[in-house]
């Protein structure tokens, strides 16, 4: 060699050598903490895990929504199908492509060709002989199961243990047998999971998920699970995972425990704003601390509805996290740092189980759509809130069940607290508590009834064409007489009277932890306001036909107007009318049963307004009203007059037997049809109240007497005979 060539090998091997050591001062000084995150993510991984959600209970500590824990039946594809990895490996170290299809492929054909016992099987890779030797050095415990065999043709081909390439179909059997699922079922699933995990082209995330477990079949039974432990061993890869799946106890608390939803895309969006999602593939060991908390997987669920909404952040509880290390030798990775998962706090409500069971069959077995509310009279806790028809939340998010749902007579509806309805005659209290404290009656005040007040194509008793006659305020209570609460309203300040139905709590949301409706008050400025809005907009109207070009025809629409709004600037007036429709609960009023209860409990518990709640421990002083006792004492005689006096509406309701007074109410939803509202509300027992009782019934033809009465004896019969349903502090035995 001259020394011009040996000049040009020593720069060559110079050049080489400048570049190799660039490269390395690139990888550990310039990009240290690149590689050095690759080297912590094949180290090191965090692992969230979830916090068990807080049970919801009955007053008397009777769960009605928690978490039942059930088994699925997962795979780690690391252990379960050893090629996995194999050919991931191979396609990596020898620059191949496709070798797991190939693999399987082979498989299949030694199965058609029934081979399956041969101990070893050509794996179709050829390649250099000594890159294939360093490679089975490289990787001792990896390529154990491969031969090297050279042939005569001089190839030197990896030949795989036919035990380890049919490993998996081996364990599927087993497992088949076990659980007694088809064989086919199982190796579907299985493929699925091959596929789509060797679709991932993150290194990564692909090796992550060969090693977390993947379900394969979801809900099996304990005895399943003792089964499969005993099986253990032929089911290598095979894990059993414990889960948490919500369970409610029926259709009956639907409308109060709501039910769960996945997040939705907003909320996604701000708790990833906030850094608060959490990947299910890969966190960086850096945020540990971090997620242990108020955190979310993108397909976490929350509660959508009732008390699951609204206490969802203690329900939920917080997350926890371990750092694993993943052993290179053992493959398995081993705990580094743990922090516990926070279980959800749970939540006592007011309700009574089984009040409210009872209280939903009593609507369910009559066909009824409506509801019902039981309440205590003085400390406003709620004892039942039902609504039927009702759902079960338990199938909520089956798609099918759900679009059912969306149909009459609409079963997602609540009816008890947040939907309202012409109430009738039960605001005959709210009139009369008006009426005897503002001084406009006494007592001993009588009016005459004779059918109808004034005209008898207007304003009529119920009784029309009959007639009460002479009626005091406990008669006219007792018989639900319109012309004696019609002369009332005639007598009376309409401010005042307004008023007094805003303080018994009418028109304003009940406080309620789950959300109530306001329902519709009629006032005169409410009145004066929605007149206006409508001329407000035929004004418009108007500016705009004058703005073109004036004709005969335009002439007249602009008339024509002019006289519709003057119409409705007369109408915008509060008119004796309008106070003798409030006074017997008619015309543009709204209610909910939740708000009749509230004002039952004003005259039942010496006129305090009571914060009604269905959370135990959450109650709220109540506001007194300043209501004469001798008010009170007044209308509570017309009650009872009403239940235990022949002649009286709800006489032959049954509810006698409870000592209860009450008042029955019929509101006329549609002339046409002759659809009411059926109500009765009341206290019981009558002389020392424990419970208000409201019952709700929609669309009915029948008086609130007839319909609705039954229904409340039926929930009384329950919770003054069965001490079992609720505490001592509620119910009273019959005999005391």
């Amino acid at each position: 060699m001259n020394r011009s060539a040996i000049i040009l090998f020593a720069l060559v091997c110079a050049v080489a050598m400048c570049g190799l050591i660039a490269r390395l001062i690139q990888m550990q000084v310039f990009k240290f903490e690149y590689y050095e995150d690759i080297a912590e993510r094949k180290r090191l991984r965090l692992e969230i895990l979830d916090a068990e959600r807080g049970t919801i209970y009955d007053r008397n500590g009777v769960p009605l929504a928690y978490d039942r824990v059930t088994y699925d039946v997962a795979v780690l594809i690391s252990e379960f199908d050893p090629t996995f990895e194999i050919a991931k490996t191979l396609e990596r170290e020898l620059k191949l492509k496709n070798v797991l299809s190939g693999l399987d492929a082979h498989l299949f054909s030694v199965l058609s060709r029934n081979h399956c016992l041969n101990s070893r099987i050509d794996c179709g890779i050829v390649h250099n002989p000594a890159r294939l030797k360093t490679l089975k050095e490289k990787y001792p415990l990896k390529y154990g199961a491969f031969e090297l065999i050279e042939t005569p043709e001089g190839e030197t081909r990896l030949f795989l243990l036919s035990e380890v390439l049919f490993q998996r179909l081996e364990v599927l059997a087993n497992l088949s047998k076990t659980l007694n699922i088809e064989f086919e079922v199982l190796f579907k699933k299985t493929e699925e999971i091959r596929n789509r995990i060797m679709r991932t082209t993150n290194a990564y995330e692909r090796r992550y998920e060969m090693n977390r477990p993947q379900v394969i079949v979801s809900g099996v039974s304990r005895e399943d699970v003792f089964r499969l432990e005993l099986d253990a061993e032929r089911l290598v890869g095979v894990v059993v995972l414990e889960r948490r799946k919500r369970e409610y106890r029926g259709e009956a608390f639907a409308h109060i425990l709501g039910y769960m939803r996945r997040l939705n895309e907003e909320e996604v969006e701000k708790a990833r704003a906030e850094g608060r999602i959490v990947n299910r593939a890969y966190n960086p060991p850096e945020v540990f601390e971090k997620f242990c908390g108020d955190s979310f997987f993108v397909d976490d669920e929350v509660g959508a509805y009732g008390v699951e909404k609204y206490f969802e952040p203690s329900l939920r509880g917080k997350k926890g996290a371990q750092l694993l290390e993943h052993d290179i030798t053992t493959r398995r990775y081993q705990i580094l740092d743990r922090i516990e998962p926070s279980r959800g706090e749970d939540v006592y409500l007011t309700i009574d189980a089984g009040l409210q069971e009872a209280a939903y069959r009593a609507l369910k077995e009559r066909g009824i759509v409506g509801a019902v509310v039981l309440l205590h009279p003085t400390t406003g806790e709620i004892l039942a809130l039902v609504s039927h028809p009702s759902f079960d939340p338990n199938r909520i998010k089956d798609a099918e069940y759900y679009r059912s749902l969306l149909e009459a007579p609409y079963p997602l509806l609540e009816r008890a607290a947040k939907s309202s309805y012409a109430p009738g005659s039960t605001m005959k209290i709210a009139a009369s508590i008006a009426g005897l404290s503002e001084g406009t009656i006494t007592s001993n005040t009588y009016f005459e009834c004779h059918g109808y007040h004034k005209n008898p194509n207007a304003f009529r008793c119920w009784v029309y064409p009959s007639a009460h006659g002479p009626q005091n305020i406990e008669e006219a209570l007792k018989h639900s007489c319109n012309v004696f609460f019609f002369q009332l309203a005639d007598m009376i300040d309409a401010e005042k009277l307004v008023g007094w139905f805003k303080r018994l709590g009418i028109g304003e949301p009940p406080p309620l932890e789950i959300g109530a409706t306001q329902g519709i008050l009629p006032t005169p400025e409410w009145k004066r306001k929605r007149y206006e809005n409508t001329v407000a907009r035929l004004n418009d109207l108007k500016l705009k036909i004058k703005g073109q070009d004036a004709d005969d025809s335009l002439k007249e629409k602009i008339d024509s107007l002019e006289k519709i709004t003057a119409i409705y600037r007369e109408e915008s007036a509060w008119v004796p009318g309008d106070s003798r429709n409030l006074a017997v609960g008619q015309g543009a009023i709204l209610v909910s049963p939740l708000q009749v209860a509230r004002m039952f409990a004003v005259v039942a518990n010496g006129g305090s307004l009571v914060n009604t709640h269905i959370v135990l421990g959450n109650s709220k002083e109540s506001e007194n009203l300043n209501i004469n006792p001798s008010v009170l004492e007044t209308i509570k005689n017309g009650l009872r007059r009403a239940v235990f006096e022949t002649g009286g509406t709800a006489n032959k309701s049954g509810l006698a037997r409870f000592g209860a007074y009450a008042k029955t109410g019929t509101a006329e939803v549609n002339k046409k049809t002759g659809s009411n509202n059926g109500w009765i509300a009341g206290f019981a027992p009558g002389d020392s109240p424990k419970v208000v009782f409201v019952v709700l019934v929609e669309q009915t033809t029948k008086h609130g007497g007839e319909v609705a009465a039954p229904v409340a004896a039926e929930i009384l019969e329950k919770l003054f005979t069965n001490k079992k349903t609720a505490d001592e502090n509620v119910v009273l035995s019959t005999k005391d």
